[in-house]
């Protein structure tokens, strides 16, 4: 039997279930929407195969009587109908499914078609599926799908859903369902998660993780997760390989109070089964994980350095937090009288007065980079320079105003003196003053 996920499934009867305002406006019918998330075509072989299909109501208002209508007249010839969904009847060339009220915003999966091409052999065009919604309101919008022959062995398809919440230290849970196109059983063998930084797994001694960081019981990415994951998946069914909501769930994501955000992180889930899968396309899902609005206060400070007609230029730039920084850019701009000497990693701009240098390193929350920059002097100095701070990454700066540092040279003690081309003033002191000792000396043995 096919299972559907059941985070999904839940959530749509919820929905389904909430009253809906008698006096508001029926929805606009061209507001229905009709998808199949991660396919680009209808894939037909030798055995049934039932596409799955996300239907949804994209307006501000109830749905009333909402139907599907597959045309069938534009499949090729080696397809045929084997079966139709529930709620749906099949007619000469079409197939008419009753979908129901659809609440505002609300989605609904359907399967409104069961195709087989018993005499497919090799992958090519097959013709297209044309399914057009409607609503009490009228008619909505015509969708056309392309269909493909597939070719005869394994097939496994792997779907994913984001996990639903944001929250930080919060386990979210990561649906993943696999269904079976062939005509035989298949069997999985390892399933394989790539996290991405910013996101954590959790452990389980059964896997392997290679990269990232360990504490608290997960692991932090970027790092790759090996499990061995072994189901018998009979043919045409749908099955979940991590059940959204379980207690406690096998594999489940988490978020970090220092996670940058708003942001989405996207990392990979890949399925792998014994022997070869005929369409490995299908076996890899992207894995989704949203994170919410977050803060940060990056800071930077300066301090220069002059050496005759060089300077050298810190710049230290800090971040307070609480979310990490993923990476910084610096611009700086040279005191006035002053050029800057290019260096590695920085973009040197016109006649040396700017440098911009950029690092995509992440900055966790209470850690510092440092940058430094040669200066020189070329002329009399002016006005002071500057560094500024941006390029922190999604969250926000709670503190821009200390962004911004001064770069101030100041000139040696000695700049405004002549030269002294005899003795140092203390050595022609002390001989002045000898001198005059011998004189009065001198005078005192006369008398």
């Amino acid at each position: 039997m096919r299972r559907l996920l059941v985070g999904t499934a839940i959530a749509v009867l919820a929905l389904l279930s909430a009253p809906v305002p008698a006096a508001a406006a029926p929805a606009d019918p061209a507001a229905l929407a009709i998808t199949r998330p991660r396919f680009t075509y209808v894939g037909v072989g030798n055995i049934p195969y039932a596409p799955l299909f996300v239907v949804s109501n994209q307006s501000d208002a109830a749905a009333t009587d909402v139907r599907l209508t597959a045309d069938l007249t534009a499949l090729a010839d080696g397809v045929r109908l084997d079966g139709v969904g529930e709620g749906c009847t099949a007619g000469p060339a079409a197939v008419t499914c009753a979908i129901g009220d659809l609440g505002a915003g609300i989605p609904t999966l359907s399967s409104p078609v069961r195709l087989v091409a018993p005499a497919a052999t090799a992958e090519a065009p097959a013709g297209e599926l044309r399914i057009t919604l409607s609503s009490a309101a009228g008619a909505g919008p015509a969708v056309s799908f392309p269909v493909r022959f597939l070719p005869p062995g394994p097939d496994l398809t792997l779907v994913t859903e984001p996990p639903a919440g944001s929250a930080p230290n919060t386990p979210l849970y990561l649906p993943m369902a696999l269904t079976n196109n062939h005509a035989g059983t298949v069997r999985t063998e390892r399933l394989v998660l790539t996290i991405p930084r910013g996101v954590g797994i959790n452990h389980d001694t059964t896997c392997v993780f290679t990269g990232g960081t360990s504490s608290g019981g997960m692991h932090w990415g970027p790092v790759e997760m090996s499990c061995p994951v072994r189901y018998d998946v009979e043919p045409g069914d749908t099955i979940e390989i991590i059940e959204p909501g379980s207690s406690p769930p096998r594999y489940y994501a988490m978020l970090r109070t220092d996670t940058p955000g708003p942001a989405t992180y996207r990392g990979e889930a890949r399925i792998e089964i014994e022997g070869d899968d005929r369409n490995p396309r299908d076996n890899t899902a992207p894995l989704i994980v949203k994170a919410a609005a977050n803060k940060l206060d990056a800071a930077v400070t300066t301090r220069a350095v002059r050496t005759g007609n060089a300077a050298t230029v810190t710049a230290t730039i800090r971040n307070a937090g609480p979310s990490s920084a993923t990476g910084w850019t610096a611009d700086l701009t040279a005191p006035a009288g002053t050029v800057f000497r290019s260096r590695p990693g920085c973009a040197l701009g016109a006649a040396g007065v700017t440098l911009r240098c950029t690092s995509t390193d992440w900055l966790a929350p209470r850690s510092s980079a440092t940058l430094t920059a040669e200066l020189t002097v070329a002329g009399p100095l002016g006005a002071a320079g500057s560094v500024t701070v941006g390029g922190t990454g999604p969250s926000t700066d709670s503190e821009p105003s200390n962004n911004r540092a001064a770069i101030t040279l100041t000139a040696p003690d000695d700049d405004e003196t002549l030269p002294i081309t005899g003795p140092s003033g203390a050595a022609a002191g002390l001989a002045a003053i000898a001198v005059g000792a011998l004189l009065l000396l001198a005078t005192r043995r006369r008398t």
